[in-house]
C-alpha cells in the first residue's frame, strides 16, 4: 500500500499490481531549466554527449554513498551537455556494481539525452529519489577543458546521489545506486540568461 500511495506501483482492479512507468521529462534538471528559444514556457533537454564509459576503482566518497563496503569497482561515465552546440554542463557519473553490469556493452550514442530511462529499460532500476548538494567554485583543469573555459573560471557544482525504489524498500539494502558530480558553466548561463534559469532550493 505504501508503494501505491507514493506512486511507485499501480494497482488495477481485476488485473493485478504493476510498476508505474515514470514520465521522464526535462524537469529531471533540479537546479536549472533550459527553455525553448521561441517559447520560454517550453523546457528543452540539452544535447547529451557521453565522452567515456569504463570500469574504475571506486572513489572513497562514492563508496560511502553507495553503502557497499565489499565493492571495489564501479562504472564511471563522463558526459557533457550542450546547448546550441556550446558546453553547458560536465558530469562524472558513478554507477554501482553489480547493478549496472552490462552497461559497458551498450552503445553510448544510442542512450539518448536522459540516462534514467536507460537504467529502467536495460537494468530494471528505477531511480525514484535523489538528493543534491549545490556549491560554487572555480573550474579545475579537467572541467575547464570540457566546458571550454579558462582554469579558475566561475562554475556551479552539484553532487547528486540517486536511490532506486528497490534500495528504499528492500530489507538489507541501503545507500545510493548512482552518484554524479556536475559542473555548470556559469559564463554560458550569463550569456544566455533569457534562455536558462537557475532554480535554487531553500535549505
Amino acid at each position: 500500500k505504501q508503494l501505491v500511495d507514493e506512486g511507485l506501483l499501480d494497482r488495477r482492479r481485476g488485473t493485478g499490481t504493476f510498476v508505474k512507468q515514470p514520465a521522464f521529462r526535462a524537469d529531471l534538471f533540479r537546479f536549472f531549466h533550459v527553455h525553448d528559444v521561441e517559447d520560454p514556457d517550453v523546457p528543452v533537454i540539452p544535447e547529451s554527449r557521453i565522452l567515456s564509459h569504463q570500469e574504475v576503482a571506486l572513489p572513497a566518497d562514492v563508496k560511502q554513498a553507495f553503502g557497499e563496503e565489499s565493492v571495489s569497482h564501479c562504472i564511471k561515465l563522463e558526459r557533457v551537455r550542450l546547448w546550441s552546440g556550446d558546453p553547458l554542463l560536465f558530469e562524472e557519473i558513478y554507477l554501482r556494481l553489480p547493478d549496472f553490469n552490462g552497461l559497458l556493452s551498450l552503445n553510448p550514442k544510442a542512450m539518448g539525452p536522459l540516462l534514467y530511462p536507460v537504467f529502467l529499460e536495460e537494468f530494471g532500476i528505477l531511480i525514484s529519489s535523489a538528493t543534491d548538494e549545490l556549491s560554487f567554485g572555480t573550474a579545475t583543469k579537467a572541467s575547464a577543458k570540457h566546458l571550454e573555459l579558462d582554469t579558475g573560471a566561475p562554475v556551479a557544482a552539484i553532487q547528486q546521489a540517486g536511490s532506486s525504489s528497490f534500495d528504499e524498500y528492500t530489507e538489507g539494502l541501503s545507500g545510493s545506486a548512482t552518484v554524479s558530480r556536475s559542473v555548470i558553466n556559469l559564463l554560458e548561463i550569463a550569456l544566455n540568461a533569457h534562455l536558462i534559469t537557475l532554480h535554487f532550493k531553500k535549505r
